[in-house]
């Protein structure tokens, strides 16, 4: 993390009328802070302040709010003040399920680094402590918490606040990254050999790439469905509509892409990318299982990692990995026979890196749950 810059007419946004209203007053390395909280879904200057922060992602964002309330997700946004500046906050999504209100906070907090480590520890643990509190006032029967990607430091105050590891629910751990920060040329050099040559395949064989529009989207989601069924699993998101409002929250912003690959004019492969800061993620695929030999998704992939270097961006991320794979590369062990015949083994062709997230960590408000929480999954 680190200071961002900010403009004279946003340091106090969070304190007009209406939009948010105080929530909480303490002391941070000697100075006053105080917090607010509000429930409204839109607030792009909450969005800016993300896009500026370099631990800012876009599950924080109020894009991301807007459209997981097409699920029935509802938001409370904290954002934290001292001095007159915004100094972090966090979204946090909730929703009613069988055993309760579950709430979780995808990516967050998010802090600006302050001037002495010492000091930004005290900002993360007042971070925290507001995260328990919002969970108590909002009578969440658990809160699930992932840190940003890069801010592993979040990880021990959560844990020396009470919130326990064993998130029994699919929460990515590991990613696969690829660097384009220094331009295109640098990174195909870094591309495996076939796959460098997999366009110039593709258009031999009647290929195209076009950017797609809010109209492809039911054939991109027909394409995913394809994807899925080859894989036994359900679709994520489970219905259209889903992506319809993901796609109408953040395309005003110009913060989603969609790369489709036609053959003869017919869909057959499908990416739909979330752009945020300086990251372009690779959200969801789908593939129709047509024209292998053409390899449409590796297509895809190309695409969209020189459209994410010649549009300025410094990463792509494939949004998922397997952290076991992930944990044995990044200590030069080899792969086992079984990890070596996993999906996520053509990511090597794209010349990228693993990568390992914060793992996710749970706070229940109720005691008695949180122990018999922490002996059924904390060991």
């Amino acid at each position: 993390m680190s200071v961002i810059s900010r403009s004279d007419t946003e340091t106090a946004w969070w304190e007009s009328a209406g939009a948010y209203r105080p929530f909480d007053e303490g002391t941070v390395a000697g100075k006053k802070a105080a917090a607010w909280i509000g429930e409204e879904a839109e607030d792009k200057a909450w969005d800016r302040f993300l896009q500026r922060n370099p631990a800012g992602q876009f599950h924080q964002s109020s894009i991301w709010a807007r459209a997981k309330a097409s699920e029935g997700w509802s938001c409370v946004r904290v954002l934290i003040g001292s001095e007159g500046r915004l100094t972090g906050g966090f979204q946090l999504l909730w929703r009613s399920s069988r055993f309760g209100r579950i709430g979780y906070v995808s990516k967050g907090p998010v802090l600006e680094s302050l001037e002495s480590r010492p000091d930004e520890q005290l900002l993360e643990g007042y971070a925290v402590g507001l995260l328990k509190e919002v969970a108590r006032r909002t009578k969440l029967r658990a809160l699930i918490v992932q840190p940003p990607d890069f801010c592993e430091e979040l990880s021990e105050p959560l844990r020396l606040a009470g919130l326990a590891p064993g998130v029994p629910m699919g929460v990515n751990d590991a990613t696969w990254i690829v660097d384009v920060s220094d331009g295109f040329a640098a990174v195909e050099r870094r591309m495996d050999r076939a796959f460098r040559k997999c366009l110039e395949r593709a258009q031999r064989g009647n290929l195209r790439v076009r950017e797609g529009e809010r109209s492809d989207l039911a054939s991109f989601w027909e394409l995913m469905l394809s994807s899925c069924r080859r894989q036994n699993v359900g679709p994520n998101p489970s219905e259209l509509r889903h992506l319809v409002a993901l796609w109408d929250a953040a395309h005003p912003q110009g913060a989603i892409r969609l790369h489709v690959v036609e053959c003869d004019g017919e869909p057959v492969a499908g990416q739909l990318d979330v752009l945020f800061g300086k990251t372009v993620t690779f959200w969801k695929k789908g593939w129709s299982g047509a024209e292998k030999r053409l390899s449409p998704n590796d297509v895809c992939m190309y695409e969209g990692i020189r459209w994410a270097s010649q549009a300025g961006y410094s990463r792509v991320d494939f949004a998922s990995f397997d952290r076991k794979m992930a944990e044995a590369m990044i200590a030069g062990q080899a792969l086992t026979e079984e990890q070596a015949q996993s999906r996520y083994v053509n990511f090597f062709r794209t010349g990228g890196r693993p990568m390992l997230l914060p793992r996710a960590q749970v706070w229940v408000p109720n005691g008695i749950l949180r122990a018999g929480y922490r002996w059924r999954y904390g060991r």
